[in-house]
């Protein structure tokens, strides 16, 4: 995995230099809604929708006809503890207690967009692999304390990108992140942002 990164870094960073990709940063953020045991185990235990926030660096090559953009995410996101795993992790510590996954990471995509309707807006579809650290902070009591773990993840996902000179865009992906802590934290994040 670490080579398929390396090699498609390396392919990005070559287009660049030759002048034969246009660069783009962009910004997004939105609601994040978990799934499965992410949202509710057979306990009720689980976690609320949260947010999410991205920057990213996208490569895409203007001087062919490919459909096809390299792109680096750097994310961060929040989901709070639902009531039913505070109200057992109050009763594990003997006092109420609040606690918050908190998500970072990073990702290598690739972003297959449509040609068609470029005047209202164009569709495409987006994937790719990454890790991804989450931090389980629990505080109460005047205490707190976190533990982490880090994943290697996958995402895929749809969109919708708008023309302009500042460019909006629209899109919902499925987040793998994978077991934490013996629970499997996926979910879907709605990202609005603007491509520069």
């Amino acid at each position: 995995m670490r080579r398929i990164i390396l090699g498609l870094t390396a392919v990005c960073w070559t287009s660049v230099l030759s002048g034969q990709a246009g660069t783009h940063f962009g910004l997004g953020v939105g609601p994040t809604f978990p799934v499965g045991e992410y949202h509710a185990d057979q306990v009720g235990d689980g976690f609320n929708v949260g947010w999410q926030g991205m920057a990213f660096l996208e490569f895409a090559p203007v001087r062919s006809v490919s459909p096809f953009a390299i792109r680096l995410e750097g994310l961060y996101g929040e989901n709070t503890a639902n009531q039913a795993l505070r109200d057992d992790l109050s009763f594990a510590n003997g006092f109420p207690v609040d606690a918050t996954m908190r998500l970072v990471g990073g990702s290598l995509d690739v972003r297959f967009h449509s040609r068609r309707g470029r005047r209202r807006g164009a569709g495409y579809l987006i994937g790719g692999i990454g890790i991804m650290s989450a931090t389980f902070h629990v505080s109460g009591a005047g205490q707190t304390n976190d533990s982490s773990e880090t994943n290697f993840t996958w995402n895929a996902g749809v969109g919708v990108s708008f023309p302009g000179r500042v460019g909006l865009f629209i899109e919902a992906r499925y987040m793998h992140v994978g077991d934490i802590q013996g629970v499997g934290t996926n979910y879907v994040p709605v990202m609005l942002g603007v491509r520069f």
